[in-house]
Order: structure tokens, then sequence, then C-alpha cells
């Protein structure tokens, strides 16, 4: 099975949590498949190596910028990588804070976004703090979040604090973290939110929810 059978098509995407090191921390299940396939990335001996050595050098540099950079900082950065048969992929890697990073990867013109269900099942949030949570995922700022929505700033900034005090974080970065270890797919059983709240917690290297 090569990595076409695995298109990101927006139910499947490859979520990762690795330290400056490569060291893998968390994999979800479309990571797993990716690994288990070695097409794209393979993880011997638990340190994360791409199976292209065509911008395997870039990417490691990139991991390992973004692992060091506090959690508060937001940007992205997209790093191009190649499948053993020349697929194009890219992988975004956000700053996860405590040494690590998050890496996304995305078959090249994938796009993804939390579902509004997951999010609002996952992290118990209404509707209107869904939406707006999803939207600080697409924008880059609070201001341009609300315009979307249509929302005044101090509406935003009322539910951005409703978020907060709900998943006990102080930081906008934590919540795109958060965001980003929900998964791709829609499944809404509360074993499935027992899991993922079970893997947010080990990504942070503690059994349960503390302040950020």
């Amino acid at each position: 099975m090569s990595s076409h059978d695995l298109a990101l098509n927006g139910e499947e995407t490859a979520v990762l949590l690795l330290t400056g090191r490569m060291e893998l921390k968390f994999a979800n299940a479309p990571a797993m498949k990716l690994m288990e396939t070695q097409d794209i990335v393979a993880c011997p001996g638990g340190v994360l190596k791409t199976s292209s050595l065509q911008g395997w050098g870039a990417f490691k540099r990139t991991v390992g910028r973004q692992a060091v950079r506090g959690l508060w900082a937001k940007e992205v950065a997209v790093c191009p990588l190649r499948t053993r048969y020349g697929e194009e992929w890219i992988a975004q890697v956000y700053p996860a804070g405590s040494g690590q990073a998050i890496v996304i990867l995305l078959q090249r013109g994938a796009q993804w976004t939390p579902e509004l269900n997951m999010i609002r099942s996952c992290l118990r949030l209404t509707d209107a703090e869904a939406k707006l949570a999803r939207a600080l995922w697409e924008v880059e700022t609070l201001a341009e979040a609300c315009a979307e929505l249509g929302i005044s700033i101090n509406t935003g900034k009322s539910q951005l604090r409703s978020i907060f005090n709900r998943l006990g974080i102080s930081r906008q970065a934590t919540l795109l973290k958060m965001l980003a270890l929900l998964p791709a797919r829609r499944i809404s059983s509360q074993g499935w939110q027992a899991g993922w709240r079970r893997e947010w917690a080990a990504s942070r290297g503690g059994g349960g929810t503390r302040r950020e």
C-alpha cells in the first residue's frame, strides 16, 4: 500500500508530537498507518525519519527550531517532503512547548480544519465557542476571527475567556495545540472522547488538566 492510498480528504490527517531530537512522543491512527507503510515517514528506534532524503535536513532543523520556541509562538513552519514514489507532501510544524513540536502531514493540495462536532464534543464547548476556536485555527488574530464570524471583538474576547476557563488554559497557542490533537474523522463516541483526553494529558506529561 502506497501513501497514495492514504490520500488526505478531510477524513484522515496524520498528527505527530516530536521532541527537538525527532523522538516520537505521540502519533494518531493516520500517522501510525503512514509509518507502517514507510512511504513518507518511519520511526525506527522511536526516532522519526523521512523515507526520502530529499527535504530531510530542512525538516529536521525546522522541528528542532519549533521545539525550542515558546508555546505562545503561533507561527507555523512548512516543509516540503517527498515519498519514495515522488509524491509531494508538506509538513506543518507548530511549537508545542516543553521542547516539543506538533507535526501535521498533508498531501500537497490537501487542507485540514478540525470539524465543529469534534471541537464541541472533545473540548466540551458551546456552538459559539467551537466556531470561534475553529476560526482561530484558520486565521492569525482574534480580530480576524471575529470579522469572519460576524461578531464584535468584545463578544469574541468574552467567548475566548470562556473557552480558556472551560479548558483550564490561558494561552491561544495552547488551544491550537489541543485542536491539532483532535481527530480529523467524524467520531462521536464517548470512548473516543475519553481516549483523546488521555492522549492530550499524556502529550503534556501529566495525567490531568492544569492551567497553562
